[in-house]
């Protein structure tokens, strides 16, 4: 499945500084987690206080590289663009720090989308200042 990039799609509102910074960087082509200096928490989606001991969480980066913890596949979409991306996988994806982090796995046929299956997040971005993360079947080793 491919993502038509030139599509009119919803976009995520950008109502607080943690979201902006978060999808920023996938913009800019780099995923920012929150991590907490007090307690070490790492946690997404990002927010003003860690959810473990209510310190101020960090943005710290990390390498857009994890495996699928758990997918779906959606085979009925009734709005466009997505209507004509069907069938399509959404994924849940653990990064090396235990993020989990949902998005679309684009490049693979929906038979290939297993558990455990390793995968690499790019993004596309929209409006100059959005980066949407896509993830991808990993084809060489991580580094």
């Amino acid at each position: 499945m491919k993502i038509d990039a030139s599509a009119a799609r919803p976009l995520p509102q950008l109502l607080d500084r943690y979201s902006r910074e978060y999808f920023k960087g996938w913009a800019d082509g780099r995923l920012l987690v929150q991590q907490c200096p007090d307690c070490s928490h790492w946690q997404h989606y990002p927010r003003a206080l860690c959810e473990n001991c209510g310190a101020t969480p960090q943005f710290r980066e990390q390498e857009p590289v994890g495996t699928v913890y758990t997918y779906t596949i959606i085979r009925q979409m009734g709005v466009e663009p997505f209507r004509s991306e069907v069938p399509y996988p959404i994924v849940m994806v653990e990064l090396d720090c235990g993020v989990k982090i949902m998005g679309t796995l684009t490049d693979c046929s929906v038979e290939d989308v297993h558990v455990g299956m390793p995968v690499e997040g790019y993004s596309i971005t929209f409006d100059d200042s959005i980066g949407i993360p896509y993830w991808r079947p990993r084809t060489s080793p991580q580094v």
